[in-house]
């Protein structure tokens, strides 16, 4: 029991030493907005094909969107070698925001399902800029290996909040209204 609370100690104080960072706190929250925001379309888009395509539209929605991040990935990473990381996470963020909102007016209209389609799958090909000009800003940002090693902490704390929050946010979101909200 006591190795237990030693590392929740020692996790609990590297995220308190990272978020007294100003600039990780920051980057942390834009993480976190980010993931809690893919977390909300995310479920929102399979709702989306369920209803307009059953069970079958949603795992083949799923693969092409899987398969289109996998081939894209090691070609979008690099964007944070060649431009600023900041400006990579900002354009890989609003782009999203312009995909997204294209979606939900999309879905509004009752346009078309395939455009809608399309737009999910480009969403998820947007969005995977954004982890590794995030991670790769955080040497830059740390004050020291301590905050390095705390930033993996409060990472992987966030992903598995958010992996949570997002979805949970949208089926609240979905049970009082529809999907292009």
């Amino acid at each position: 029991m006591n190795v237990i609370r030693r590392e929740l100690q020692s996790s609990k104080n590297a995220m308190a030493n990272v978020i007294t960072n100003i600039a990780m706190r920051r980057l942390f929250l834009a993480f976190a907005g980010s993931l809690i925001g893919d977390g909300v379309f995310s479920l929102s888009a399979i709702v989306y094909a369920f209803r307009s395509g059953g069970a079958s539209a949603v795992g083949l929605l799923a693969i092409v969107r899987y398969v289109s991040i996998a081939i894209s990935s090691p070609f979008t990473s690099t964007f944070a070698d060649q431009y600023d990381r900041k400006l990579v996470m900002v354009v890989s963020d609003l782009l999203r925001l312009v995909l997204v909102s294209l979606a939900a007016l999309e879905v509004a209209i009752h346009g078309s399902k395939w455009f809608v389609y399309l737009l999910i799958v480009a969403v998820g090909v947007a969005g995977t800029a954004f982890r590794p000009a995030q991670s790769s800003m955080l040497p830059r940002l740390a004050r020291g290996a301590e905050e390095i090693a705390g930033a993996n902490v409060v990472s992987s704390t966030i992903e598995s909040v958010g992996f949570f929050a997002g979805p949970a946010l949208a089926g609240f979101l979905l049970a009082f209204a529809n999907v292009s909200l």
